[in-house]
């Protein structure tokens, strides 16, 4: 209760309410708060923004690294031909600035805060089969933030199930696998996140979910971030695919699903 009033504070706070105004919704809750109580809420939600604005300027702005737009077709075609990811998912990572490539020809994926403040950057090298990418700058510290996207429900809705995943690609994989599954888009919000920390997690979010698939890459670094995940996340369930990568495995049921239409064809021209 007292997490969720505070929250209802912030918000309010957020659009500018006069904090007697803000302490009268407070005291209105069903909580039941006295009226010194209420109003010690509410200074606590004005002293937690005024902490987050002064962090938020001491902090350096992320300049993520320049793309090169010619490059934008050579993406796109890697993506969905050699990866399986369709242009459902592909054109959004293209048009909001989250996947590209820049101007030493590497992949970036874009680090987001969970209101979508983009926080940092994760740069792949296409070569590697695990689909694991390095902090960018190189050998830099890990910037907050993680490369996540969502899908199903309603933009607003509350988030009611996660995938974890080892990468990025592996992130977009999972989502195709789950809008396969479903034939179109998952029936509640869901949020698909590569995790390149497992310590470093949005678990004040994630600790209110009951379903949440540990989809790491099947391997002793994916096996040894599950654990540790699930120490701290006891609802969470391994999901390892079979093979190394959750990719692996769609661009086979891809392949599958072409030879088989490829047969279909075959047999209607033989008629």
């Amino acid at each position: 209760m007292t997490d969720r009033d505070k929250e209802i504070a912030i918000r309010a706070l957020l659009d500018n309410k006069p904090l007697q105004d803000v302490e009268e919704i407070i005291f209105a809750s069903p909580a039941r708060w006295t009226t010194d109580e209420a109003k010690a809420l509410v200074l606590i939600a004005n002293n937690q923004l005024a902490s987050d604005r002064e962090q938020k300027q001491r902090s350096p702005q992320f300049t993520p690294p320049p793309e090169d737009e010619s490059l934008r077709p050579v993406l796109q075609h890697f993506l969905t031909q050699k990866r399986g990811i369709t242009n459902f998912l592909v054109h959004p990572l293209q048009q909001q600035g989250l996947g590209y490539i820049d101007q030493h020809r590497n992949v970036v994926f874009i680090k987001r805060s969970l209101n979508g403040s983009k926080s940092g950057a994760l740069v792949w090298d296409t070569h590697r089969q695990d689909n694991r990418c390095s902090e960018y700058p190189e050998n830099s510290d890990r910037s907050p933030g993680w490369f996540h996207l969502k899908l199903g429900g309603e933009p607003d809705d509350k988030i009611e199930r996660v995938y974890l995943c080892s990468s990025p690609i592996d992130a977009l994989t999972m989502a195709e696998i789950d809008r396969n599954g479903h034939k179109g888009q998952p029936p509640v919000r869901t949020m698909y996140m590569a995790v390149d920390d497992p310590d470093n997690l949005p678990f004040e979010l994630l600790r209110n979910i009951n379903r949440i698939g540990v989809a790491f890459n099947n391997d002793d670094r994916g096996n040894e971030a599950a654990e540790v995940v699930q120490s701290m996340l006891p609802q969470a369930k391994r999901i390892a695919p079979k093979g190394l990568s959750w990719n692996e495995i769609l661009i086979k049921q891809q392949q599958q699903q072409d030879e088989l239409e490829q047969k279909q064809r075959s047999r209607g021209f033989s008629r």
